[in-house]
């Protein structure tokens, strides 16, 4: 793949998401694995809120972007009385997703199903108490009709958290390790696989709290507050209105 980036940014073009190949696939769930696993059940623990309703009976959530699924297989074993959706729009990651849920014995509470984020709206059952986006907004070619689609489905006072990248507040150079390693992802995969849809927002990786709050904004969300979540490469944000 390293041989046809140059091309797609002369062209203008994008780079599909499964032409990357499972190793890409794996690596970047390999990546976040050990986030989900250890650390996602006391990232709520600091927002009482957000934790109350999470361990409520009957709680469902949407795992948006989910991947190979230890988003949601991680919520599920968290939060013994969750129901959880997880959707994405990569055929081979949601095959995977599913058989690590049984493989986890979480399958009877953890569902998945392969969707495009923005086209939701016909799909989707709705009612949701929570929707979750972890560090897949800045790869949609359509971020404002995916959290559009994604708000409509939420019950009346059903909130969105999103966890993207801690990258600067704006742009400086040099940037900082967190920052050039995201533009490091950004140019190489996010950016090129974010293009091939067309019209494109075309974010790439780093991803800034000014963006995130006008996405916000524009899909119809009153509020937004960073959330007090202590994390090296994410920031936390819930979406709620």
């Amino acid at each position: 793949m390293l041989q046809r980036v140059p091309g797609v940014y002369r062209s203008g073009e994008g780079l599909p998401y499964p032409e990357y190949g499972a190793d890409c696939r794996l690596a970047i769930a390999n990546f976040n694995r050990p986030m989900f696993v250890n650390d996602l059940a006391g990232w709520f623990a600091t927002v009482p809120e957000v934790q109350a309703r999470l361990e409520a009976d009957g709680t469902r959530v949407l795992d948006v972007g989910c991947g190979i699924g230890w988003s949601s297989i991680s919520l599920a074993r968290a939060f013994p009385s969750l129901r959880v959706d997880g959707i994405d729009a990569d055929e081979a990651s949601i095959a995977e997703a599913q058989r690590l849920a049984a493989e986890a014995g979480v399958a009877d509470r953890v569902r998945f199903r392969v969707a495009d984020a923005a086209e939701l709206g016909a799909a989707g059952e709705g009612g949701y108490d929570a929707a979750f986006v972890f560090e897949a907004l800045h790869d949609m070619a359509r971020p404002v009709a995916a959290l559009a689609a994604v708000r409509a489905l939420l019950a009346g006072d059903g909130v969105v958290i999103v966890a993207d990248e801690k990258v600067a507040e704006t742009f400086t150079a040099p940037g900082d390790e967190v920052e050039r390693l995201n533009f490091g992802f950004s140019w190489w995969h996010c950016l090129p696989a974010s293009r091939v849809e067309t019209p494109s927002a075309a974010a790439g990786t780093a991803l800034r709290s000014a963006t995130v709050r006008e996405w916000s904004g524009q899909a119809g969300f009153a509020s937004l507050r960073v959330l007090p979540v202590d994390h090296v490469f994410w920031r936390f944000y819930q979406l709620a209105g």
